[in-house]
């Protein structure tokens, strides 16, 4: 472990960052300039502290000079991030985290903008961390025990003394009522009380986790608790590569290339590579069929470990808005122009029909519902409009990758995306109401 550690988004000098403008225009360049970061926190408040992140990052940085010329979205360092001693962030910086949080899923998903860096090794726990859990929600009856200073102690102490013998605790004082951002931080005598606290509140369900975070990156290190997060950004990744890599395969059949951004991208460097254990290995995915690949992703998902209320189906709704904006986009490239290869089978295209009549009937700014999702049902804007894009442009680190690879779809079959007043034209309006 090395002494030297990413300092957070805050702490960073302006120098650090691209401009808006920099950001934008090495997303355009569709070589996949932008790289994206995907690995565990080892902590809530520091991802990395010990360092072990950046030095294997660093490592993997100098094994090739072209990628000295592009950019790096991770996510400590790109966006506002509480204090070491848990400060909390201030309006603005709140506001710039949630427009973020967002956006998150564009930069795995993205075709042609981003590539993604995989680090799934977790260091050992290091022995100051045995027995340290951090509680986020309490008891159902919370509002009505203990009130403040050493009334508020004493309750949560025997709330948690049930799974053992705590050493110590320290309670955020609005943690009974709920408050956003308030834990309780207990220390069991054993590491081994420790998890049994989190299975007994999980049962409550209530969100607890150790301070120090061992959960498996994916379901492949760890069948039974793999992170939730890590399980997004790595299957999107899986995802895009794999729509892309049917888009080739149809563009073989007919005799024709594949598109010149497209083509681009998959000459520049692989859509995701793994750097865990000191190897550089380029991950696979293109050969997958998206329909099975998206249905192992969104179940590995639902059974993935997220801390905090509801944060699982924000994961979901993120997904799932991306793979029906890429479903429409492909369908209205086909419908422009079948040269463009984007096909889709029989049971998409009766979804993106269902899609395109709700949307032609509540207007360019509805909201569509999906009925054919297993896992719920969710709602998803049809299309960004341009202002979203401009919108998800600004700031230090412009995180816009997926909404421009709309556009750029489009672009390959000569099509505004954009214009939504054009949507009525191009899907047969004797369709729009059949399904």
């Amino acid at each position: 472990m090395t002494d030297e550690r990413m300092r957070r988004r805050q702490d960073l000098p302006e120098e650090a960052f691209f401009s808006s403008s920099d950001a934008v225009a090495l997303l355009d360049r569709a070589d996949r300039s932008v790289l994206a970061l995907s690995y565990r926190w080892l902590t809530a408040l520091h991802p990395d502290p010990f360092g072990s992140t950046l030095a294997v990052l660093r490592r993997y940085l100098s094994s090739d000079e072209k990628l000295a010329q592009c950019g790096l979205f991770w996510d400590f360092a790109s966006l506002p991030q509480k204090g070491e001693n848990g400060e909390q962030r201030t309006p603005e910086e709140k506001t710039a985290f949630a427009d973020g949080l967002k956006v998150m899923t564009n930069f795995y998903a993205s075709l042609t903008g981003t590539a993604i860096v995989q680090l799934k090794d977790i260091p050992p726990r290091p022995p100051e961390y045995d027995g340290r859990v951090t509680v986020f929600a309490p008891p159902a009856d919370g509002a009505s025990s203990g009130s403040g200073g050493d009334g508020l102690e004493a309750s949560v102490r025997a709330d948690l003394g049930r799974f053992g013998t705590v050493v110590k605790l320290s309670v955020d004082p609005g943690f009974l009522r709920g408050d956003e951002d308030s834990v309780a931080n207990v220390c069991f005598a054993s590491h081994e009380q420790a998890l049994r606290c989190i299975d007994a509140l999980k049962d409550e369900e209530r969100g607890a986790a150790t301070v120090y975070n061992e959960t498996a990156y994916d379901r492949d290190r760890n069948h039974n608790v793999y992170s939730g997060w890590c399980t997004m950004e790595q299957g999107m990744a899986m995802l895009a590569t794999a729509h892309l890599g049917q888009a080739a395969r149809q563009a073989q059949q007919r005799g024709s290339q594949l598109g010149s951004r497209f083509a681009k991208a998959l000459e520049s460097r692989p859509k995701l590579t793994d750097i865990s254990g000191g190897a550089i290995v380029e991950a696979g995915g293109a050969d997958d069929q998206p329909a099975m690949l998206r249905e192992q992703i969104f179940d590995a998902i639902a059974d993935a470990t997220f801390v905090g209320k509801g944060v699982k189906q924000t994961v979901q709704q993120m997904c799932f808005e991306y793979e029906w904006t890429m479903k429409l986009a492909m369908e209205q490239a086909q419908a422009a122009d079948a040269k463009s290869g984007l096909t889709l089978d029989r049971q998409t295209s009766r979804d993106v029909r269902m899609a395109a009549s709700e949307s032609v009937s509540h207007g360019s700014s509805g909201r569509l519902s999906a009925r054919s999702l297993r896992r719920g049902i969710f709602q998803s804007r049809v299309f960004p409009s341009k202002g979203e894009v401009e919108a998800a442009s600004s700031g230090p680190f412009a995180p816009a990758p997926f909404p421009k690879a709309v556009h750029q779809i489009a672009d390959e079959a000569e099509v505004k995306v954009a214009d939504e007043a054009a949507l009525p034209e191009l899907v047969p309006q004797t369709e729009l109401h059949e399904y």
